[in-house]
């Protein structure tokens, strides 16, 4: 990544806040996700998140069943790491308020966490380093996610989150508290610790540990 500008990495107030949720609200749902799935919902968040100066509005927001989530994810999948990505300000206002502000510090996760997905040969080697550059939703109960059937393709990714301030336990303030969702912030750097099959389970494990030493984005 860049350099951040300066109106990332300023010191909180509640002036800032409710600065940067306004224009959450002009520079980016109101144009880029206007004809979204939920749309209304999302809005319904993040009005209630400015007027109470309250950021965990913008959690529930994320965990809300609506498209919010996965625009914001495919949009921040698409930075490239240049100066040109700082000017759409509108997702970076939501990366900095769920990664950064010091109401959310309290919901701060260190520890292991588990994600269901696929997996294809040579698709990673022991060693190797990987950027997360999406808010990735993990779970601290693996049986949450072992209750889903595997199949051929299916992996079992397991992070070693050891880094204050890189990852979440939503929880308590999810829509969805029975999926004990651990949520991981963008831009931090694992690396692949072992690939081995799990017979038991028919699935690849992949362990990725955190570098704690990483200091690839600003935001963190």
């Amino acid at each position: 990544m860049t350099k951040c500008p300066s109106w990332l990495t300023e010191k909180w107030t509640t002036v800032y806040i409710e600065t940067f949720l306004h224009r959450i609200r002009e520079d980016y749902l109101d144009t880029k996700l206007r004809l979204s799935k939920g749309i209304n919902e999302i809005n319904w968040y993040m009005d209630h998140a400015r007027y109470n100066v309250d950021p965990t509005y913008l959690i529930k927001a994320h965990t809300a069943e609506t498209d919010y989530y996965k625009l914001l994810n495919e949009h921040l999948a698409s930075v490239k790491g240049t100066e040109a990505d700082w000017s759409d300000r509108g997702k970076w206002y939501i990366v900095r308020i769920m990664c950064t502000h010091p109401a959310l510090d309290r919901f701060s996760f260190t520890g292991m966490s588990y994600q269901r997905g696929t997996f294809t040969e040579n698709q990673f080697t022991v060693g190797s380093l990987i950027m997360n550059k999406v808010f990735l939703s993990t779970s601290k109960d693996r049986q949450v996610l072992e209750q889903a059937a595997a199949d051929e393709q299916s992996a079992m990714y397991i992070f070693e989150i050891r880094k204050h301030g890189s990852a979440m336990d939503i929880e308590s303030i999810s829509e969805y508290p029975q999926e004990k969702e651990i949520l991981i912030h963008p831009f931090c750097v694992f690396k692949v610790v072992s690939i081995k099959c799990n017979s038991i389970h028919n699935e690849v494990e992949i362990e990725l540990r955190q570098n704690k030493a990483d200091k690839n984005c600003c935001i963190q």
